[in-house]
């Protein structure tokens, strides 16, 4: 799957919500990397950094702030997300080795979100994506667009998130695009 990277969560809570979240709303500024409708007054002048390494030399970064606008009335956030593999050995057809490469993947992504009425919140998120594997490399230009209803005890909530609507703007093999991972929630 192209862009596989942007289906792994940005921060613990979102992690532990099994990675997919559009209606669960906290004070976790990294939470609004998910779905930009979560962006909340609340998180005025938060930053979230969050590190992770997984198994294989995989190491995942996150970094994210938000900052309410009042005369707007609108949250903006700006948060990157980065992964690198490790040091992985290049080697030819017939398995010689000549060299290494460091495989890394990242997303760099602006949000705004604000509120309608008591209950709605929405906002959307450009974000560009780029994959670096060796000689082949990739970039691409996506947006989200989410809607979040919650009630005002907070006990109901739903949410609707358009992700990865785009363009490929540069394929691995320097030919055709191909399809971003569109994804409806």
């Amino acid at each position: 799957v192209l862009y596989n990277f942007l289906k792994l969560p940005a921060g613990p809570l979102h992690t532990a919500l099994g990675g997919e979240n559009i209606s669960v709303i906290s004070n976790d500024v990294t939470m609004g990397y998910q779905s930009p409708s979560l962006l909340r007054q609340e998180m005025n002048q938060q930053m979230g950094f969050v590190f992770t390494t997984l198994p294989g030399s995989i190491k995942a970064l996150h970094l994210t702030g938000n900052m309410y606008k009042s005369s707007w009335a609108t949250n903006f956030a700006a948060s990157v997300q980065y992964f690198s593999y490790g040091k992985i050995p290049q080697t030819d057809a017939a398995g010689n080795e000549y060299g290494s490469f460091n495989p890394r993947d990242y997303v760099v992504q602006v949000s705004g979100s604000r509120r309608y009425l008591k209950h709605w919140f929405y906002g959307a998120a450009i974000k560009f994506i780029q994959s670096n594997y060796g000689q082949y490399r990739s970039s691409a230009i996506a947006m989200d667009i989410g809607v979040n209803y919650a009630d005002s005890n907070g006990r109901w909530q739903a949410g609707l998130l358009l992700k990865n609507m785009g363009v490929q703007l540069r394929s691995y093999s320097g030919e055709g695009q191909e399809n971003l991972p569109f994804d409806l929630q």
